[in-house]
């Protein structure tokens, strides 16, 4: 996912930690502005002995191309299995970004990342939101009020991560060779807008246009970089044949795009 979103305010995050089933004193900033709480409770028998390592990242400004700290608050903590770790933020809009990492112990007092944690991934957190977040070595989920908005994004990425291509096998006929990749990736974006669009009455109409408009994004923009990925690249054919290549496929690729709806 790769956002850009102009915002304002500098947010400040501050933490305070408990033991799951216990109470505590922490209370939900409101110093007039905007403001959610976030719980993590962790389920890692990995780290029942040898603690992990927990970060979350809240960002006003997000760019996965162009990474930068602009208003970036970060909380890191080690953390054993079955902690509960607690904290309220303040936002500076409605809608900031989130990132959730984690590394599980594996011996020899090393942490790893694994399954969901192996790459960047950004969630919508609103004003307002209480969420408690459920992590595990390789994956998370999310239960409280905002909950429905991240679990229908780890579904998106569900379906984008259910499909592979192999890149590879150029063959010699360019338009089968481009209109595969370009049915696959339709085929990706169709089910995911079909499950968004399952999820409308759910969230928010911000959300929901959010989400759609990076689901077409995502999809034209892998097409446009894949296609001319393989063209400067190239394949291992004779220049005659490469520039027929290039020629049919950003004409395949053209034709294919179509209209971007705005939705309703």
């Amino acid at each position: 996912m790769k956002y850009l979103n102009m915002m304002g305010l500098v947010a400040i995050l501050y933490s305070c930690d408990v033991k799951a089933d216990t109470t505590n004193n922490c209370q939900r900033v409101n110093a007039g502005g905007l403001s959610a709480i976030i719980e993590v409770e962790i389920a890692d028998s990995n780290a029942s002995h040898t603690k992990g390592e927990l970060l979350i990242r809240l960002n006003d400004y997000l760019s996965f191309r162009y990474p930068n700290n602009i208003h970036t608050r970060t909380y890191v903590k080690k953390v054993n299995n079955q902690d509960l770790h607690r904290f309220p933020v303040q936002l500076s809009d409605r809608t900031n970004f989130m990132e959730v990492d984690y590394m599980s112990p594996v011996g020899n007092g090393s942490v790893k990342r694994s399954g969901f944690f192996l790459k960047q991934f950004a969630f919508l957190i609103r004003d307002g939101d209480s969420i408690r977040i459920r992590i595990n070595k390789d994956s998370l989920g999310f239960r409280g009020k905002g909950a429905v908005r991240l679990n229908l994004q780890l579904g998106l990425e569900s379906i984008e991560n259910d499909y592979k291509f192999d890149a590879n096998n150029m063959d010699s006929n360019a338009a089968a060779y481009v209109q595969r990749f370009i049915t696959l990736r339709k085929k990706i974006a169709e089910q995911q807008i079909t499950l968004l669009n399952g999820y409308k009455d759910s969230v928010e109409q911000e959300v929901y246009n959010r989400l759609y408009f990076d689901i077409i994004g995502r999809r034209n923009l892998t097409l446009i970089s894949v296609v001319n990925a393989m063209m400067v690249g190239g394949a291992s054919i004779e220049k005659e044949e490469k520039d027929r290549f290039n020629r049919v496929a950003y004409q395949i690729l053209m034709e294919s795009l179509p209209d971007l709806d705005v939705p309703v």
